[in-house]
């Protein structure tokens, strides 16, 4: 479970056990503005570099690797973002909790544990089955 859901986590279902939206859309808006400003950093020391790479070879390697770091970290935020901007979409036209493979209801625990999935672990389970 991501860090930032952990305490909302017990929040995401209601006593009548159905799914309180409203709590869940707020917890990734949040989190959306936290990507964003990871991004934006990230953008900020990758294309913004006011200086060339360093002549020494140690020095430039190093650098490279940095760079190779950032761009791993803006890949994966951005995979992130556009998981909860779906998620955000599919709670708002009504669609959020279901899978987009099968349409069967995702698990509360599930959707609690990944708020921006969109598949059912029996499809999930297929889709890395077939992908191994």
């Amino acid at each position: 479970m991501p860090p930032w859901w952990r305490h909302a986590a017990r929040k995401v279902v209601s006593e009548d056990n159905k799914m309180n939206t409203g709590a869940i859309r707020e917890r990734l808006a949040h989190r959306r503005d936290e990507i964003m400003s990871i991004i934006n950093k990230v953008d900020k020391h990758v294309t913004h570099r006011e200086q060339a790479l360093d002549r020494d070879s140690g020095e430039r390697a190093l650098e490279l690797e940095n760079l190779d770091a950032l761009f791993a970290i803006d890949r994966e935020t951005r995979i992130e973002l556009r998981q909860i901007n779906d998620a955000i979409e599919r709670i708002d036209v009504g669609h959020y909790g279901f899978c987009s493979e099968c349409g069967a209801a995702i698990g509360a625990e599930r959707l609690a544990a990944l708020p921006y999935i969109d598949t059912c672990i029996v499809c999930a389970q297929r889709a890395e089955t077939k992908s191994s």
